[in-house]
């Protein structure tokens, strides 16, 4: 997993968005991570969950974002507990990856009760979700994603895993 804590909206320290043109071969992954950030005029750090690229002057000085409640219910317990092999998502729309998502529920289930994932009414099912790309993710982390690259949010309760609108 890689993540990109954006430096906050009054920052005055310098940070590169631009695109950068990079063609240097033969770079370890940690030889070009320290590249690309020297050259973003970022900082990282690796831990056992994902790669880190954070604004220089720590980790503290990025964007944070409002604490989310926790989705609860029997719903949400099946969505952190079921594993999804792999997911590759580029340029689908809302309702092509909850379709994916609850098939492939269904497929991993076997004989167990599915939760399904369903689309609020405030919910834009044509919404876009440009590039996810994750291997043996929990169906709650994958929503996690889906939902934030759609603009959207999601809850749980005991019957279903529900996509809301912002």
């Amino acid at each position: 997993n890689f993540v990109l804590l954006l430096p906050p909206a009054d920052s005055t320290k310098p940070f590169n968005l631009d695109k950068i043109t990079f063609q240097k071969r033969n770079l370890t992954i940690r030889e070009f991570v320290v590249e690309i950030c020297q050259l973003a005029g970022m900082e990282f750090r690796v831990d056992d969950n994902a790669l880190t690229i954070y604004p220089p002057g720590g980790l503290d000085t990025a964007r944070k974002a409002e604490p989310k409640p926790k989705p609860v219910g029997a719903a949400a317990d099946f969505a952190s507990e079921l594993i999804i092999p792999r997911i590759n998502f580029e340029e689908v729309t809302l309702q092509e990856a909850v379709d994916f998502l609850n098939q492939k529920a269904k497929e991993l289930t076997k004989d167990g009760p599915v939760f399904p994932i369903v689309l609020d009414a405030k919910a834009d099912p044509k919404a876009k979700v440009q590039e996810i790309r994750i291997k043996n993710a929990p169906l709650s982390a994958a929503l996690q994603y889906v939902t934030e690259a759609s603009g959207h949010t999601w809850t749980a309760n005991d019957k279903e895993l529900r996509i809301m609108g912002k």
